[in-house]
């Protein structure tokens, strides 16, 4: 059934798929009033509301966020979330849209980017591949809104270990990284076919 339909209240988000039948056979929906918020619920499902702002409906056990769920004006005012939850933390697939644009969509662990995911900014810049506690860690692509990439190995958010930088006017570094620098065995060809190699430090020959 449609959660904001049945308690009569404003959906945060167009789903497309409400009709009158989702109503039928919703049974009793029970409401309670604490001095923050109202709860409406039904077994393990429920929305609540608050006078900062902040709602949710989906799943819902043990007064914590438990399964599918919508979540507005969670961590910031602002941001939106759906996807999935565990003991009130995101947990799982689900997507983390904040207030000023960028949008995650990925795997999620105890509330934190964690596993495969995709993090798109506003400002153009993008990275897909691997996550760990909110920062990139194991094999991903990164770019920027002016063609200049990277794509290889990161570690606690930046480039660390074996990987290829490509700038945008045809320069290509491929070897190691050490906190995004060049940094150790690697080769740069510029755009018109001279080629460096060596051993880098700290970006420089």
């Amino acid at each position: 059934m449609c959660w904001a339909r049945a308690c009569k209240i404003q959906c945060w988000t167009t789903c497309g798929v409400c009709s009158r039948k989702d109503l039928k056979n919703s049974g009793k929906v029970r409401k309670s009033r604490s001095r923050s918020r109202i709860v409406y619920s039904q077994g393990r499902t429920a929305v609540l509301k608050n006078r900062s702002g902040k709602g949710y409906i989906g799943g819902y056990y043990r007064n914590k966020y438990e399964g599918a769920g919508y979540l507005i004006n969670g961590l910031q005012k602002g941001d939106k979330y759906y996807g999935s939850f565990k003991k009130g933390k995101f947990q799982g697939k689900g997507t983390y849209i904040y207030r000023n644009g960028d949008k995650y969509t990925g795997s999620f662990n105890r509330g934190k980017f964690h596993g495969k995911g995709n993090l798109v900014k506003k400002n153009g810049e993008k990275y897909t591949g691997d996550w760990r506690a909110d920062k990139k860690h194991g094999k991903g692509k990164w770019l920027n809104k002016y063609g200049e990439s990277y794509t290889g190995t990161f570690r606690n958010d930046v480039g660390n270990g074996y990987g290829v930088w490509k700038h945008p006017d045809g320069d290509v570094y491929k070897g190691q990284f050490k906190n995004d620098l060049f940094w150790g065995k690697g080769t740069y060809t510029y755009s018109d076919g001279y080629v460096e190699k060596g051993n880098w430090r700290q970006g420089y020959l």
